[in-house]
């Protein structure tokens, strides 16, 4: 959900796994809530759009979040999980993005003329 009038969020890619887990990807521009309930799940971009992954039980309750992205515009265009439950996002940054969604460490990559692709690998505690 978009919280303010400036705020924007896109769905480009869907999968679901196993269990009939529901996961999204794509972009958020602003301040956005990532729970679908009546809960809270807040997140702002860093600059322009950045990339979103979400996951939803099979009833659609929220499970988790994750946020990437830097000063320049990025979005996760594909989602899909394997047998083992690793989440794979695919999509395109540009400049210097932190790829690791811990906040207490990094993984920058950096394209800083043209948008480049990436895929990420989540793994799910």
């Amino acid at each position: 959900k978009a919280l303010e009038d400036t705020s924007s969020i896109g769905v480009w890619g869907l999968a679901v796994d196993g269990v009939n887990s529901i996961y999204a990807t794509g972009s958020f521009y602003g301040v956005v809530d990532l729970d679908p309930s009546s809960g809270q799940v807040l997140r702002a971009s860093g600059g322009d759009d950045d990339v979103f992954v979400v996951k939803l039980d099979s009833a659609g309750a929220f499970q988790w979040a994750e946020t990437i992205g830097g000063i320049v515009s990025d979005t996760g265009n594909g989602v899909a999980v394997d047998g083992w439950g690793v989440v794979h996002i695919a999509g395109r940054y540009r400049d210097l993005v932190d790829f690791d969604p811990d906040p207490l460490s990094t993984f920058e990559l950096s394209s800083p003329r043209y948008s480049n692709v990436f895929r990420l690998r989540l793994r799910q505690a």
